[in-house]
């Protein structure tokens, strides 16, 4: 009962199953009063596995300590925010923030090395469902492309060399299709992995995490079908700003530089009004720490005659953090 409330009152409950899931093993424990002091022996045995796995998780969640887990994105071991690697702050920027996103998500759900099964569940499912639409978006955006290559004023025939618009129009071309065929292979991966228990899950992140990135690696691959649809999309507008820009009359290029200019402007108000306090304190953070490790990387100028401490001349790996807390496999 204590698990069903709390499941049903907070999003980040430490139950280790679903509402649905707890309501048939309450049914099912009610129903098994029928069944004392008759032949069957299956009572106690059903009883015992509720028992063990609800007690195996309260020892997981420090039970009854000062430090207790209330809830599953919470550490008992009291871990400050690790900045990220210098890896992450130079390619986050590249593939649109979609790295930090996953990464924050799957830092979420793997807290202390203790997994939950729902937890993983919701996760894939919400990522098996952008990928889909990503895919979809990605081919209609294909079909564009080709659509806007067949215009008889932007398809020069053979003559070289192609004009601009047409090499924008390829790229936008050649990154659609890989976010289509990457997020055909990720929904693939992801179909069996969203069935599995949470022991398969855990050691499937166990596997991939990095001792010094930690999880930065998967979280880069799950959003690369996003980032390069955006980058499809960027190409498709800058073919379609060659071809309004070049070789057209004041008038057009008047027109379609103020309709330019007020989409950004939207754009960067739309952008700037969902940014949170907590990610422009995070980046500020992340450039901060790499700019101290770059710092570090060079070496301090000293006298040429006076010999140098050992160790004074190793050069520190700017790809390097402190590492996680390293626990055992443990799954609830």
């Amino acid at each position: 009962m204590h698990n069903m409330g709390d499941s049903l009152t907070s999003p980040t409950s430490t139950a280790p199953y679903a509402v649905d899931e707890l309501d048939k093993m309450l049914s099912l424990t009610n129903s098994l009063k029928e069944n004392v002091g008759t032949r069957f022996s299956g009572s106690a045995c059903i009883l015992s596995r509720f028992m063990f796995i609800f007690v195996h998780q309260r020892v997981y969640n420090f039970h009854g300590q000062p430090c207790a887990r209330l809830n599953r994105d919470q550490s008992v071991h009291c871990n400050d925010w690790k900045p990220r690697s210098f890896l992450m702050v130079m390619l986050s920027p590249v593939l649109f923030c979609a790295p930090d996103v996953h990464l924050r998500g799957l830092e979420k759900i793997w807290v202390d090395g203790v997994m939950h099964s729902t937890a993983w569940r919701l996760f894939m499912g919400k990522l098996s469902e952008e990928w889909q639409e990503f895919t979809l978006y990605a081919t209609v955006l294909l079909n564009a492309n080709v659509a806007f290559l067949a215009i008889p004023s932007v398809d020069n025939g053979n003559n070289p060399p192609r004009s601009s618009a047409q090499i924008a129009s390829y790229i936008s071309i050649a990154t659609s299709i890989g976010s289509i065929i990457l997020g055909l292979l990720l929904v693939r991966q992801n179909r069996t992995k969203s069935r599995e228990n949470a022991e398969d899950v855990s050691k499937f992140l166990h596997a991939r995490t990095h001792p010094t990135r930690g999880l930065e690696t998967l979280a880069i691959m799950y959003s690369l079908p996003y980032a390069l649809l955006m980058w499809s999309m960027v190409s498709f507008l800058a073919a379609f700003s060659f071809l309004c820009f070049q070789n057209s009359n004041l008038t057009t290029r008047l027109l379609v530089g103020i309709a330019w200019v007020s989409i950004t402007v939207l754009i960067t108000w739309c952008i700037l009004t969902a940014w949170e306090k907590r990610e422009e304190s995070q980046w500020r953070s992340l450039f901060s720490s790499a700019w101290d490790r770059i710092k570090e990387a060079i070496p301090l100028e000293q006298d040429p005659d006076a010999n140098p401490p050992k160790g004074r001349w190793r050069r520190p790996s700017i790809f390097n953090r402190r590492s996680s807390w390293n626990s055992s496999t443990t799954v609830v």
